[in-house]
């Protein structure tokens, strides 16, 4: 996920495995370095579209989400980037590319998810 206006750069990049397991849950698979300080808001993104695609039917026995790589870059991804970065990714793994939400950039801090 990458954005750019004329002052700013919002970027994230990551990859999640999906596993069954007795109930939802998110693991950090990639080294804390790649990490860093996005951690909790990755963690909330994957919970969310887990929710999500709970809500609307489309998963129906708990996973566990290991988050297995993350790329940001300190000077252009916000904890909002790391966030959605994560739930698009979640989606993605779970859905068929037809079904897969789309992102739009809504404004500083604001990231708007449109399901297909």
């Amino acid at each position: 996920m990458a954005f750019q206006s004329g002052s700013t750069a919002h970027f994230a990049e990551v990859e999640v495995e999906l596993v069954e397991a007795p109930e939802d849950g998110v693991e950090i698979w990639c080294p804390p370095n790649e990490i860093r300080e996005w951690s909790a808001p990755s963690r909330l993104g994957a919970a969310d579209a887990i929710n999500a695609l709970r809500s609307q039917g489309k998963l129906r026995h708990p996973v566990a989400v290991r988050i297995t790589r993350f790329v940001g870059i300190p000077t252009d991804t916000d904890a909002i980037d790391a966030k959605v970065a994560t739930f698009i990714a979640v989606a993605r793994a779970i859905l068929p590319p037809t079904l897969w939400p789309r992102i739009r950039h809504g404004g500083p801090q604001r990231w708007e998810v449109h399901w297909a």
